[in-house]
């Protein structure tokens, strides 16, 4: 069974309990509190897809399903804990900040991930002006100090971004060296207002392909948008 909801206030009886044969779970624009969401996830124990779009009232997540292995959150939380999703494999994260807090917010979530495979970081739909006003040049540094585990499975990432900046490719040098079993590293630049021009890309592309990698099958894909 699959629920999509867009637009819509979710205020059920207090004595809700979930969808036992719920699967599939999307929200998008949806009006709801933290322990409504708490209430829906957990009783549904069949739930594998949860994905969460900008939803008002939910600014600190927690998702405590066994049995998700998807999961795509966007919106302007402040904390999510998913200490009980640990069969998660698949986590997808569009938040408007990329700053320590968010660093520090992600690195804990990610520790007790161990079956993650794939990891999606996406901040496409700010404005790079936005980006570049909220960081603060030390991006990801609480990432090198707390990489885990979670790092074992991890065979795909993907990472959208309005430009590429010396916190990013910290990023992406940090889990090149920590992922022994990476597949594929997709990096992918949206349109700005600057572009990119041909001699830029060319030089980007070479210093991306002479990264030092933990595993000699991971294959390092780029992509300009702009």
């Amino acid at each position: 069974m699959a629920l999509d909801l867009s637009f819509y206030s979710l205020n059920p009886s207090c004595d809700y309990k979930g969808i036992p044969s719920l699967k599939n779970l999307t929200l998008a624009s949806v009006r709801l509190n933290v322990s409504i969401l708490e209430s829906l996830v957990s009783g549904s124990g069949r739930l594998k897809k949860l994905q969460l779009f900008d939803c008002d009232g939910l600014y600190h997540l927690k998702i405590h399903a066994s049995s998700l292995s998807f999961l795509y959150v966007q919106g302007k939380f402040n904390a999510i804990n998913l200490s009980k999703s640990s069969n998660l494999k698949v986590f997808v994260v569009a938040h408007p900040k990329r700053d320590n807090a968010f660093a520090t917010m992600i690195s804990n979530d990610l520790e007790g991930l161990l079956g993650l495979e794939v990891l999606f970081i996406h901040d496409s739909f700010m404005q790079s002006s936005q980006l570049e006003s909220q960081s603060d040049g030390c991006f990801w540094e609480n990432m090198n100090c707390q990489s885990g585990s979670w790092l074992g499975f991890l065979r795909r990432v993907y990472i959208i971004l309005g430009e590429i900046r010396l916190e990013d490719m910290e990023l992406i040098k940090f889990l090149l060296l920590n992922t022994k079993v990476l597949d594929e590293f997709f990096i992918e630049i949206i349109e700005t207002s600057k572009g990119m021009d041909q001699a830029k890309q060319l030089s980007l592309e070479n210093q991306l392909h002479s990264l030092p990698k933990a595993s000699s099958r991971a294959k390092i894909i780029f992509k300009n948008s702009s």
